[in-house]
């Protein structure tokens, strides 16, 4: 009998050290479950994050689309708002007409602007309508005043003068 409670006590004391050894050895996982835990939910958030950036992909791409679609309707709004003005100002400048006002107060014109000596290639501008600096550049207003005094005689040098559509909304 003495046998079975040295063993028994043997076995309470082994089972006892084992116990300890495995408490001991779970309070060591602690820290290191802690650390995972935290990196999990460290993790699960920047999951959650690029989740949402990829939610977003789709309406970026979207945007950059509906930018690109209205940057050519812009575009061909601008030519067509061009075009039109040109063909009123061509519809005006033929009939003779410099300015109109609509029944609801707006105002049609032309706006002309300034004349300007144009000198195509080739040209043979008289010195003295050169101007010097470090450069040899033409004095385009000696020149114009030259040419409205007819001392100008090159059919390439000419005086030409354009102007606006312009309309102001009452």
């Amino acid at each position: 009998m003495k046998s079975v409670i040295v063993n028994a006590e043997l076995l309470f004391s082994l089972t006892e050290n084992n116990m300890s050894n495995i408490q001991n050895n779970i309070e060591g996982l602690v820290p290191t479950v802690q650390a995972l835990s935290l990196q999990t939910i460290q993790l699960t958030g920047l999951i959650a994050q690029k989740e949402s950036e990829l939610k977003n992909l789709p309406e970026v791409i979207r945007l950059e689309k509906e930018i690109s679609d209205l940057k050519i309707k812009k575009r061909e709004s601008e030519n067509k708002e061009n075009e039109l003005r040109e063909k009123g100002k061509q519809m005006m400048l033929e009939n003779g007409i410099h300015d109109i006002t609509t029944l609801d107060g707006t105002t049609i014109s032309l706006q002309f602007t300034p004349w300007a000596i144009v000198i195509e290639e080739g040209a043979e501008v008289p010195d003295e309508y050169w101007k010097v600096k470090t450069t040899r550049d033409i004095d385009k207003m000696a020149l114009k005043r030259a040419f409205t005094e007819w001392k100008i005689t090159d059919e390439r040098i000419y005086i030409q003068k354009d102007c606006k559509f312009i309309i102001k909304q009452k």
